[in-house]
């Protein structure tokens, strides 16, 4: 069994890497979807 403290880092470093991976992947799928996302609209989310 882990400790709570073990768990409290756990869940922080899970969500702090979901965290990064959710605000990178709009730059990862930009290029694989020209169709749905145009460059402008790309550029005036950002």
């Amino acid at each position: 069994m882990l400790s709570a403290k073990a768990w409290l880092r756990a869940s922080w470093y899970i969500t702090n890497l979901a965290r990064k991976t959710l605000s990178s992947l709009p730059m990862f799928m930009a290029p694989f979807r020209p169709m749905t996302s145009t460059p402008t609209d790309v550029s005036s989310s950002e």
